[in-house]
Order: C-alpha cells, then structure tokens, then sequence
C-alpha cells in the first residue's frame, strides 16, 4: 500500500482528488448528511416540546392553589378583614338608608346607597395588591428558576380570592337588599346579586392588576387612590352624562367600570319602585276657570312628560309629582 500510494521518488497520481470523485466518497458524504438531517428534525422537535419546567402548567396551576389556600387559611385575619369589611358596608348602608319611604329623597338616597356600596371594593383592591406583591417578591427572589412559572402563580392567587369575594359580596347583599327595602321581586333580586358576583370577580381582577402595575408596596395606595377616583368621576353619578365635556362625553366615561356596574344596579333596584312625593316636593299650580279639572288641564303635558298629579281632580293648587317611578 505504502509503495502504492507513496512510491520511492513520488506519484504521479492525485490520490485525495481521486478519493472525493469517487462514488464510495459520495456514498458516505450521502450517508452523513442523512444522519445529520434526522438529528438536526430530532433537536428540532425536543426543543420546540421542550418546557422550562418539569411539569404543566395544570399541575403548576393546581399545586400553587392547594398551596395558597393552605396558606391564606393560616392567616386568619386576611380573608376575616375582607368579610368583616362587606358584612360592614352591608349593614351600615341598610340601617342608615333603613326603609326609606319613596318620596324624591328618598329615591336620592336609595340610589346614593347604591354608590356607597360600590366603593367597599377599593379597600379589598388594596388588600389583595399588596398580598400579590408579597407572594411576587418570593417568587422573584427563589422560585422563578424553574420551579414554576408565573402565570400559575397569578392564576393560583386569583383562585384562591374569588371564593372569599364571592361569599362576601353575597353576605353585603343579603344585608342591605331587604333592610333598605328595596327587594323588589326576585326576579329583580336576583339580577341584583349576579352583577355583586361579576363585582367580585371585578375585585380580585382589579386588585391583582394593581399590584402587577405599582412598583412598590408603598406606592400602592397612590396608584389606588388615582385610579379610584377616576372611575368614580367618570361612573356618571357625581357628574351627569349630558353635562360632561368632551372627550369625557363621548369616549372616557363608556370605559368607566363603575358606569356599567351602577347602570345595572340602579335601574334594577330603583327602576320598578312606586314614587309618592312628599308635600314639599310638589309644584303647585292653579288653572284657569275654562278648565274642568287639574287633570284635564295638564293632559298635554303628562302624556310627554313624567311624574303625575297628587290631585288630578281638584280645580285649584294643582300638586304635580315630577316622578312616579324609580326609573324617572
């Protein structure tokens, strides 16, 4: 072979151009790309299937809420100071708005409950931001490299606060709803405690969005406290609709939360309740003496407008009611 390939004097013959022209050469470079190709699919595909962590996110998800309620129970006073605040706001509004009876103010005053009401959920929106920031920080500091992702942990805190909420917010219903006498028929009772039940999911939501948002734990109450007042501003309750100027009027007050949440719960609760005005909040007026009758001399105008006469046959100091229902 030697003598062959490396004669005494050299060769004449280009041995390694030989070897790449050959056929065996190109079987073999055929057979290496072959190995290569399926290697290159198979990293491919291992890398793609690959997670970060040993298991899914269901498990992430299931083992984190067993966790978080294990350690929510041991801290008694977290989910006690959220029942205790709604219970709270409940009977306070109930017995201070205690059977109002249905005369302009009192309509006013119903509705204003209402609105107090909706602002038990700033207090739990705090609670639960801070809470999550709590639980972010050790998941920063040990436990994102691998052990879990972040999302079953938020998924997991959010689990983990709507059972708490819902009960709450049911508890604040059945305390107010039947002591302000506003319980109406069921049909309109129950629409009622759907919409505290999307108010507590509103809650957990909000408040988990408040803790992600705020740098700091010390930061929290201000970010709150900007974004709370600008619902209540916008929820068209302390400033009317038709009187908002622009862009207020046209766009910003549609994207209020409080808006749609009081707009469910006025026309329900106060909608379908019977006015009867108060002797001080009737207009009174005389007609003329080619008028038979109060009635019959405001006929035109009731059938445009609402309200109702308190004395609709009398022929002197007409008493008019600008309201005859809630929903007026």
């Amino acid at each position: 072979m030697i003598e062959l390939i490396a004669p005494v004097g050299g060769s004449k013959i280009d041995w390694p151009a030989r070897w790449e022209a050959s056929d065996e050469a190109q079987a073999i470079r055929d057979r290496i790309d072959a190995v290569s190709s399926k290697h290159k699919e198979a990293t491919t595909t291992a890398s793609e299937t690959r997670s970060a962590f040993a298991s899914s996110f269901v498990t992430q998800t299931t083992e984190l809420t067993k966790r978080q309620f294990r350690a929510q129970w041991r801290d008694g006073p977290y989910h006690l100071t959220k029942l205790a605040s709604l219970v709270f706001f409940g009977m306070f509004v109930g017995f201070f708005f205690y059977k109002l009876a249905n005369t302009i103010a009192g309509i006013e005053g119903l509705t204003l409950s209402l609105l107090v009401l909706i602002q038990s959920a700033a207090p739990l929106m705090l609670d639960i931001a801070l809470y999550y920031q709590a639980k972010m920080d050790i998941y920063i500091g040990r436990e994102r490299n691998g052990i879990y992702s972040w999302t079953a942990l938020v998924t997991s805190l959010l689990i983990c606060e709507l059972p708490v909420l819902l009960v709450g917010y049911s508890l604040m219903f059945f305390c107010y709803n039947w002591t302000e006498g506003i319980g109406g028929r069921a049909e309109n009772g129950g629409l009622t405690w759907l919409v505290w039940m999307s108010y507590a999911v509103f809650t957990a939501t909000s408040g988990t969005l408040l803790g992600a948002v705020s740098p700091s734990p010390f930061s929290v109450p201000f970010v709150l406290s900007l974004v709370w007042n600008i619902y209540n501003a916008l929820s068209w309750t302390l400033v009317p609709h038709p009187i908002m100027v622009e862009p207020f009027h046209s766009f910003f007050s549609w994207i209020s939360p409080l808006r749609w949440y009081l707009g469910a719960l006025v026309p329900n609760q106060i909608g379908p309740l019977t006015v009867t005005c108060a002797e001080d909040e009737l207009t009174r007026f005389d007609i003329p003496a080619t008028a038979a009758s109060c009635a019959e001399y405001a006929a035109e105008f009731l059938s445009t407008a609402a309200g109702y006469l308190a004395n609709p046959d009398a022929t002197s100091n007409c008493g008019y009611c600008a309201m005859s229902k809630g929903s007026d």
